[in-house]
């Protein structure tokens, strides 16, 4: 208000009393739009309209300040400036917030509060809501690995037989209302940590124990940390289970042999080629390199032709899981031969199906002998000569030509085979149909030669 607006009310008011010169007053701030600053001395006898405190609302984290004012109106609606409020703030949930004479709220604990101001019979309030301190969650504590049950102890340094192992920790936040997931980063010993976690488990209450199953490499050293993360991701410091160069190592058993490499199909008393491999194998499928047993093999029974015999050295020292067997053979030619191969406490195990040919033609025999006969007369039955080769097995593609002849040395001295007798072999067998002899006598043989 102006110095000259002073002097008029002044002038027009004189003679008038002071609650009548304050209501005039009001009623023309209220009529023009005007404010009145008044202070404290001036305020004695004004009627007090309202006390309205702002923000309304505010919402803070324990340990933070607020700022809240206090604005005081009379009845017309007009400010009244430098109104001295007196603050105070009030909860249901105890000790949540202090506030000093200027108006500022420290937040102590967790809940909601009134902050009130006070000026002469009247107040006004706003709600002050605090939250707790968002803090992260605590190291988890008694970090356990563990067999796949969740229960056998894999020692600290020691080796498990599975590849699944389970890891197990307590978890626990300063935020009481929070519930909580267990992450492991666990690595090859050598492999730096990443910050990546490998597995996770799922959320538990506060202060609970969590685990968490992974799946990993077989014949290998593994360090692993952990960590506590909450509902909102926010994570506490990594664990490091222990100080050892590797917490543990994955080394399952061998359970099974496997041909590494399977017989293929050859020839009587041909060596096998390539060479016949078995391997010793763990569950995973991987081959065992530190296993170094005998493994042996032998003609399946049932399999191939009934009598045949495999040679060469059939028990061999696996090298790094392998064993590798380069001299076998059969003699017998035949179809859908197996190997069986086997180990001190492993199942046996049985090849592929492979087929055994005869080898090339090496001699002849008589499989229809010739019978005694009249001079002159057709040996009956037809005398048959088979080509086989040097295991005696069956040609059954050959088709040289054999001749027969008087065994030098037998029957009668001058005596003349007649007949065919030279032949082609057809399916691997000459037959002679018409062989006849001109003399008379004991003792006779025949002989047999094959030509290209």
């Amino acid at each position: 208000m102006s110095a000259e607006t002073r002097r008029l009310l002044r002038r027009v008011t004189r003679g008038f009393s002071r609650r009548v010169v304050l209501g005039l007053i009001g009623g023309v701030t209220a009529a023009f739009g005007m404010t009145l600053a008044c202070t404290t001395e001036n305020i004695t006898g004004v009627v007090i309209g309202t006390v309205t405190v702002s923000p309304a609302t505010r919402t803070v984290l324990v340990g933070e300040t607020a700022d809240f004012n206090a604005t005081v109106t009379d009845q017309n609606g007009a400010t009244l400036s430098g109104a001295e409020v007196d603050w105070s703030v009030t909860s249901e949930d105890g000790d949540v917030a202090s506030i000093d004479g200027d108006g500022r709220v420290t937040a102590l604990a967790e809940g909601v509060a009134q902050v009130v101001a006070r000026f002469q019979g009247r107040e006004g309030a706003a709600t002050l809501t605090v939250m707790p301190l968002l803090q992260p969650p605590d190291p988890p504590t008694d970090l356990a690995q563990l067999k796949s049950d969740g229960d056998a102890p894999i020692p600290s340094g020691g080796t498990t037989d599975e590849r699944t192992v389970v890891f197990r920790a307590g978890v626990s936040d300063p935020n009481p209302e929070d519930r909580l997931r267990l992450e492991v980063e666990v690595q090859p010993v050598g492999t730096p940590f990443s910050d990546t976690p490998t597995g996770s488990s799922v959320e538990v209450r506060n202060g609970g124990v969590a685990t968490v199953a992974i799946t990993l490499d077989d014949g290998t050293d593994y360090r692993w940390r952990a960590r506590a993360i909450d509902q909102t991701g926010r994570s506490g410091p990594w664990v490091a289970f222990g100080d050892e160069e590797a917490d543990f190592r994955v080394e399952t058993p061998v359970t099974r042999l496997a041909f590494a490499t399977q017989p293929s199909g050859t020839s009587a008393g041909a060596t096998i080629s390539p060479a016949v491999r078995v391997a010793a194998r763990k569950a995973s499928g991987d081959t065992d390199a530190a296993f170094s047993g005998e493994i042996t093999l032998r003609l399946a029974p049932g399999t191939g032709t009934s009598g045949a015999t495999l040679s060469g050295t059939r028990t061999v020292a696996a090298v790094a899981g392998v064993a590798t067997f380069d001299d076998l053979a059969i003699d017998v030619t035949g179809e859908g031969y197996r190997l069986e191969a086997s180990s001190a406490g492993l199942p046996e195990v049985q090849s592929a199906a492979f087929d055994v040919a005869p080898a090339g033609a090496g001699r002849l025999a008589f499989v229809v002998q010739p019978t005694e006969v009249r001079a002159g007369e057709a040996i009956a039955p037809a005398v048959e000569v088979a080509v086989r080769d040097e295991f005696g097995n069956p040609v059954p593609d050959a088709t040289d030509v054999v001749t027969l002849a008087i065994a030098e040395g037998t029957g009668i001295a001058g005596a003349a085979l007649s007949g065919t007798v030279s032949v082609a072999a057809v399916d691997g067998v000459a037959r002679f149909d018409d062989l006849a002899i001109d003399s008379a006598g004991p003792g006779y043989a025949l002989t047999a030669r094959a030509t290209d």
